[in-house]
């Protein structure tokens, strides 16, 4: 998760998605004036090392020792069998579901995972995990079908709400294969992985039961061959990679338009501008392109004027597009600062 904080207070948090590049930067809007004093990136470890993993419950069924429902009638098949948990049901237009009280903390950050396949039966017939068993009987599922598909749903009351409707995913292991799920709970939200793939999220939404299970519909025959339950705990071990504590007290004006031109303007406390070396020239201009967007993308030239404490001023000068192709390394960082005109 992203954790967004102000002056120290925590505000609000949201699922983090990846992506590519590693650059960072500040924008401005219209007439306006921002001064930066500090700048900190720091590097955590990943997220199963940020958190450190309390194991709740595991079953990987060698045995029937967690004591699981076992039955055989006209409507289902309960049984411990070649490392599964298998349910079979033989009736059609029902459901079954079998769980297990796993006393975790459901208000802390959890994680549920589990591996299981579909044996028998029609491919749209749906499978899944079960938890949060409200008092009424309802239940949160998310279920996989053979052909590919997922959802999650909330039984509430005796009435189905689609919290996420039925997507397809090419992550999903079909024609019997296993399929390995987790479902995690960090901070307010959920996120779904399917065989360790992030495919969706959503909002968190407390719940009373403690209860883990799998459910099965009819008339098939599907198997749960392991079972686990985390509770995670917050460890964070922090790992500075880079620190620029005011290496220039970055005053920014807003960007100005000069014909076809982008004028930008900062202060550098660095004692002499001639000191500077092509490659912090280069980094200040590429902070000043970050600054200037979008009114630089459609300028030929982005012009920025640097002044240090003693007062002297320089100017530099590059294409917009060169600036362009090399934060896109469709051209090198030598062409560029080749092209790169100091004044």
């Amino acid at each position: 998760n992203y954790e967004f904080y102000v002056n120290g207070d925590y505000l609000t948090s949201s699922p983090f998605i990846g992506f590519s590049g590693d650059r960072l930067g500040f924008m401005v809007n219209n007439f306006m004036k921002i001064e930066i004093d500090d700048l900190l990136v720091a590097q955590y470890p990943t997220y199963t090392k940020v958190h450190q993993a309390r194991n709740v419950f595991f079953d990987d069924f060698r045995d029937n020792s967690h004591n699981w429902m076992l039955r055989d009638d006209e409507q289902v098949k309960l049984e411990v069998v070649d490392g599964s948990y298998q349910i079979q049901v033989r009736v059609d237009d029902i459901s079954w579901r079998s769980w297990y009280d796993m006393d975790y903390q459901q208000s802390e950050d959890f994680i549920i995972t589990a591996e299981m396949r579909q044996l028998e039966g029609g491919d749209d017939l749906p499978y899944g995990l079960i938890w949060g068993i409200f008092e009424d009987g309802g239940y949160h599922l998310f279920q996989l079908t053979d052909t590919g598909y997922y959802s999650f749903s909330r039984l509430q009351q005796n009435k189905w709400q689609d919290i996420i409707s039925w997507h397809e995913s090419p992550n999903i292991n079909q024609n019997n294969q296993m399929n390995r799920v987790e479902i995690r709970k960090v901070g307010d939200y959920y996120t779904f992985y399917i065989n360790e793939v992030l495919v969706d999220f959503t909002e968190y939404e407390w719940f009373p039961g403690t209860e883990v299970g799998f459910l099965v519909n009819g008339t098939s025959r599907a198997a749960l061959e392991m079972l686990s339950v985390q509770q995670l705990e917050e460890d964070y071990e922090y790992r500075e990679i880079k620190s620029e504590r005011n290496p220039f007290s970055k005053l920014f004006t807003t960007p100005e338009s000069r014909g076809n031109d982008v004028y930008l303007e900062f202060v550098s406390p660095e004692a002499s501008l001639e000191l500077e070396g092509e490659s912090t020239l280069k980094r200040k201009l590429m902070i000043g392109y970050m600054i200037a967007t979008p009114a630089a993308r459609n300028a030929d030239l982005v012009i920025i004027r640097a002044t240090d404490n003693s007062g002297k001023s320089r100017l530099f000068k590059a294409a917009s597009l060169d600036i362009q192709k090399v934060m896109k390394e469709q051209i090198s960082e030598d062409e560029f600062i080749s092209r790169l005109i100091i004044e």
